[in-house]
């Protein structure tokens, strides 16, 4: 059993690939498995994998190299783009602010004035009434004289609330 182990050891020693090659054991394989004219050709194709493998590195790190680069270019631009963000950022906050203040005293000057209209609404309200009282026995005969009966009953009905309302009163003084 112990032999089996020791012949995977061995030709664990011997694979190039394996994390456990022996250069010197590999060698004494090769000088006893083969002749001059068979190392020679390992030789040569150990040595033509090597320059691949070599050049297959260069253009890994060449590759890398570019992509780092690369990254760098745009990692420069967005810190770039970020400030020019920024300054963009601060003068709209500027601007926003100086409208602020500027509808706020707008707001400030008018509030009086907002006020006194608020209160003069009803009486407007009250006015549009009066002169719609004052101008609907014109309306009425108007409709009339023209035949326009169902405007009539509608501009009359439309007063009737505010002749009982204030139809008791008198706006004289």
């Amino acid at each position: 059993m112990s032999t089996g182990t020791d012949s995977a050891k061995h030709a664990s020693l011997g694979d190039i690939n394996s994390n456990s090659f022996d250069p010197d054991h590999y060698m004494n394989l090769m000088v006893h498995k083969s002749n001059l004219e068979g190392l020679l050709q390992r030789h040569v194709k150990l040595a033509a994998e090597i320059k691949n493998l070599d050049t297959d590195l260069q253009m890994l790190v060449y590759e890398n190299y570019n992509k780092f680069i690369s990254a760098t270019d745009t990692i420069n631009r967005m810190k770039s783009n970020i400030s020019r963000m920024e300054t963009n950022m601060e003068q709209h906050l500027e601007k926003i602010m100086s409208v602020q203040s500027r509808s706020d005293s707008v707001n400030t000057s008018l509030f009086d004035k907002r006020e006194h209209i608020e209160k003069l609404h009803p009486t407007c309200n009250l006015l549009r009434k009066v002169q719609f009282i004052y101008d609907l026995s014109d309306r009425l005969n108007k409709c009339i004289k023209s035949e326009a009966y169902a405007d009539a009953v509608r501009f009359y009905t439309g007063g009737m609330p505010i002749l009982m309302a204030y139809g008791d009163s008198s706006f004289q003084d």
